[in-house]
């Protein structure tokens, strides 16, 4: 279902500002994410799309985040900062001056060792 939404996402006209075209690429990212979550296959070439949709809008600045990558990005984060896994890399991509094909990469990198880690302990008691 959400490949059908973005592939919809994606046959939208082109916007002028990089904003608008940024916006598209969650449907790619959260496609990946899901996929991840769900150990399910096509994760990587989610990711390759919405890295793709990125540089075509001029890779925005992961400190530039709007609402729907901060939606986007929230589950993410939590998992992150609920483990020991990639800490101090977490803190060093969300920084001025990184962007969001980083943070892409980041979590291509490390989201599945965080959510194995999450699912070892067991007790997950975060409170949305």
């Amino acid at each position: 279902m959400t490949e059908a939404i973005a592939k919809e996402a994606m046959d939208l006209p082109q916007e002028e500002h990089s904003y608008d075209q940024s916006v598209r690429g969650i449907w790619f990212e959260f496609e990946g994410d899901f996929r991840t979550v769900g150990g399910l296959p096509g994760a990587g070439s989610a990711y390759d799309q919405a890295r793709s949709v990125y540089c075509d809008a001029g890779n925005p600045d992961t400190a530039s985040f709007e609402q729907y990558h901060l939606a986007v990005s929230a589950f993410t984060k939590i998992v992150f900062r609920e483990t020991d896994t990639a800490a101090d890399e977490l803190n060093t991509v969300l920084r001025p001056g990184h962007k969001l094909t980083d943070w892409i990469d980041f979590k291509e990198r490390y989201l599945s060792d965080a959510l194995s880690e999450l699912y070892s302990q067991e007790n997950w008691n975060y409170k949305f």
